[in-house]
């Protein structure tokens, strides 16, 4: 199956399901245009109240023998019920549709939009698919602004709010093939100028901000003349002197992983594939191992593994310190094709181990997690295979996990189906969810969750 990602080069078009699975038919098939209920009267649970007894008229008057009252049972307090959020459109729309871009808060309240592929543009010259342009999200009037132009046109790449508030812009990939350059976006003047390149050039990949102002790249997709490869390196950014640094190897090389900051300062790393397909590779797969980076020594080691093997799932780090795995592709039963789950795991750690969390309300992968105010976290969107072909277009819907009952809920549906989207949370505590693909095509638009 072709897919959008590997459109760079003809010699390498039978990889074009390098993520694998009903997403990548769905995006190919885009870039190539190839109940009411009755009164009810509350008598059950009461106990009669009885009829007082009769004042005797006879003479001696009697000592009245007192007739206890029954207490009644107590009626039951309702739970309270959850206020389900509602979705509503942005005034303003993007000036471009886009899919896998990035969406980055600033420290002024504006969301930062990058990069992307779109096939609103005339895509029989492919470098115009991938998007050079950016955009300014403004919370306060709900509209989008143009930006200025990125050096390199990218998609797949990662977004990282550095603690000066400028954005380091790293990696992805553009007709002329794998990136390793950087860019960082000023927000003082902004602009957008060159940093340092990475040894690797890489998509797919993480960046998680550590601690000590450093961006740890980890991971990602490659290719070359000799195929297709995941990457187990990993580097860093030190935005002091603008330069890249080994940040040793992982143990296993990983594509569509995720990254998280834990609290004391570790990074941990989950899931993710090696992306091919049966033809090509004689197998495909999808990873339940972890790991975790140390800064202190520069090293990964091992941690305990997940219940179920994933890649393009979310990991949310909670308050408590710990981390909410959700969703993703995994494998069949017989190891033959992915399928999204909708497993959800919490990794503790204090222990290094994994533990069941619930379910999601359905299955999804490509979707977004975003850790609310409250302490729930919002799931919105992705791709999904419940049975039916409708199944298997993007979603529309929502739903709301609240991880001290390991309880997910649906809300209200976003206004059009997204995968391949953005979700950011907002000063005021409400979510901006941008672009992505309905099925049909990219998406311009933009919705607020509150």
């Amino acid at each position: 199956m072709k897919r959008k990602r590997l459109l760079v080069l003809d010699s390498v078009k039978e990889f074009i399901c390098v993520r694998a699975g009903f997403a990548a038919a769905l995006i190919t098939a885009i870039l190539l245009g190839t109940a009411g209920c009755g009164s009810v009267t509350q008598t059950a649970g009461l106990a009669p109240i009885p009829s007082p007894s009769p004042v005797p008229t006879s003479t001696p008057t009697p000592t009245p023998i007192s007739t206890p009252t029954p207490t009644p049972t107590p009626t039951p307090t309702p739970s309270p019920t959850p206020i389900a959020g509602i979705f509503t459109v942005t005034p303003g729309a993007m000036s471009v549709a886009r899919v896998d871009h990035t969406a980055t808060l600033l420290d002024d309240g504006t969301v930062l939009i990058t990069g992307g592929f779109s096939n609103t543009f005339n895509c029989a010259a492919l470098r115009t698919c991938f998007i050079q342009s950016s955009e300014r999200f403004d919370p306060g009037s709900g509209t989008f602004a143009k930006g200025p132009t990125m050096i390199a046109a990218r998609q797949q790449h990662t977004a990282t709010r550095l603690q000066t508030g400028v954005v380091l812009i790293a990696g992805g990939n553009n007709s002329d093939g794998f990136l390793a350059t950087t860019e960082l976006f000023d927000p003082a003047t902004n602009s957008f100028h060159s940093s340092g390149s990475m040894a690797q050039g890489r998509r797919q990949h993480t960046a998680t901000l550590l601690n000590d102002g450093k961006v740890l790249i980890a991971g990602g997709f490659f290719l070359n003349a000799s195929g297709n490869k995941s990457l187990s390196s990993a580097e860093l950014y030190d935005p002091v002197i603008g330069t890249f640094s080994s940040a040793g190897t992982m143990s296993t090389a990983r594509t569509d992983h995720t990254a998280s900051l834990l609290k004391d300062g570790r990074v941990l790393i989950t899931g993710g594939n090696i992306p091919c397909t049966v033809s090509l590779c004689g197998l495909i797969d999808a990873f339940a191992t972890a790991e975790l980076y140390d800064p202190a020594t520069n090293t990964f080691s091992t941690t305990g593994s997940m219940a179920t093997a994933r890649f393009q799932h979310t990991a949310t780090v909670l308050p408590s310190g710990l981390v909410v795995i959700s969703g993703g592709q995994t494998l069949d039963a017989g190891n033959t094709q992915y399928i999204p789950t909708a497993s959800i795991e919490i990794y503790d750690p204090a222990t290094g181990t994994f533990s069941p969390g619930g379910s999601l309300t359905v299955p999804r992968s490509s979707h977004t997690a975003t850790l609310l105010d409250n302490g729930q976290i919002l799931f919105a969107g992705g791709f999904s295979l419940a049975g039916t072909q409708a199944d298997s277009l993007p979603l529309k819907s929502a739903e709301l996990y609240t991880p001290d009952t390991h309880i997910s809920t649906a809300v209200s549906d976003m206004s059009d189906r997204r995968g391949l989207h953005t979700a950011t949370i907002l000063p005021s505590g409400q979510v901006l969810v941008v672009g992505g693909a309905n099925g049909t095509s990219e998406l311009a638009s933009g919705e607020i969750f509150k």
